[in-house]
Parts: structure tokens; C-alpha cells; sequence
């Protein structure tokens, strides 16, 4: 769950920046990291569900006994915002 790590790993460096399939997995697990910080008092569940069928997919569920919030992220590289 550490975008550093992973590119680490992976033996990626700035070039990343520049590629918005890299920024939106990147995009992803900064959010992932900071719902777990948000919630870990809670002892969450996180998870993600993707139907077989359409492939749609929520990117992130949280779950514990008391809530269920699911998180759709979204990362584009020149938003247009209203």
C-alpha cells in the first residue's frame, strides 16, 4: 500500500509524473493510505468490489460493524472543474 515502495520495486522514478495511468494508481493507494489512517481506530475492513459480468468497480470499501463507505476515486490530468 506505498506508492514509493512500488515504484521502488518496480524501478520507476519521475517519469511517472507524466503518465496519468501511473498517477491514477498512485492516486489510488494515497487515498487507500489515508482512509486506513483515518479509520484504523475502527479496525476496518477495506476491500474493493468489481462485478465479473460489466467490470464495473467501487475502488474502496471500508467496513466495520458500524458503517459501510464506499470510495470511488478519480484521477484525471486536466480536470475541468465547475
Amino acid at each position: 500500500m506505498d506508492a514509493a515502495l512500488r515504484n521502488a520495486v518496480l524501478l520507476r522514478g519521475e517519469e511517472i509524473f507524466t503518465n496519468p495511468e501511473e498517477m491514477g494508481v498512485i492516486v489510488e493507494t494515497t487515498v487507500l493510505r489515508h482512509l486506513y489512517a483515518y479509520y484504523y481506530r475502527d479496525v476496518p475492513t477495506i476491500s474493493y468490489w468489481r462485478d465479473t459480468a460489466t467490470q464495473k468497480e467501487v475502488d474502496i470499501i471500508v467496513q466495520s460493524p458500524r458503517y459501510t463507505f464506499p470510495f470511488e476515486v478519480k484521477y484525471q490530468e486536466n480536470p475541468r472543474l465547475r
